[in-house]
């Protein structure tokens, strides 16, 4: 696998765990979208690892990602 391969999957994240933005993937936002929100809420990448986000984190994000923020 080559490194550019791997950056331009990886990268995305922008060092979130990938579990932890597919949360939101998965409710049909786009990734770019998510860290985007993330990095506006400010919530801390935890050093990749997954971990779970508190409630109102949750309703920034979404508020964020549904444009009301």
């Amino acid at each position: 696998m080559s490194l550019t391969y791997v950056c331009a999957r990886d990268c995305r994240y922008q060092g979130y765990n990938k579990d932890l933005i597919d949360r939101f993937v998965n409710m049909g936002f786009d990734v770019d979208a998510v860290v985007d929100a993330f990095n506006f809420v400010g919530i801390d990448r935890n050093g990749g690892e997954d971990y779970e986000l508190e409630e109102a984190y949750m309703g920034d994000i979404t508020a964020r990602l549904l444009g009301e923020q």
